[in-house]
């Protein structure tokens, strides 16, 4: 028997970030977890070079927080709701001309 997996993922453009995207939501089937798919997809996201806001509920079970601070997330603030993180890119300085 093959095992199932679903990978959920939700995304948006979030202009109140300047063109960063907004991670609404990411959600691995527990028969798939452990596997790092939801750090695959984040990876992947930041192929684009384009800023990640993420938004995780005080009450997730899974480690969520950790787990982006783990990927290159910095925890900007939090509140009796949620924690808010942020990746940005590493933009590298123009080498000076001799």
């Amino acid at each position: 028997m093959r095992a199932k997996s679903l990978v959920l993922c939700s995304q948006k453009k979030d202009i109140h970030e300047g063109q960063a995207i907004s991670l609404r939501y990411i959600g691995v089937s527990k028969n798939s977890r452990g596997r790092g798919i939801s750090s695959a997809l984040v990876e992947k996201l930041k192929t684009n070079g384009v800023p990640l806001t993420a938004s995780v509920l005080n009450g997730n079970q899974s480690g969520m927080v950790d787990r982006l601070v783990k990927i290159g997330f910095t925890k900007m603030g939090s509140d009796d709701k949620e924690a808010k993180l942020r990746w940005a890119p590493v933009i590298e300085a123009s080498k000076s001309a001799d």
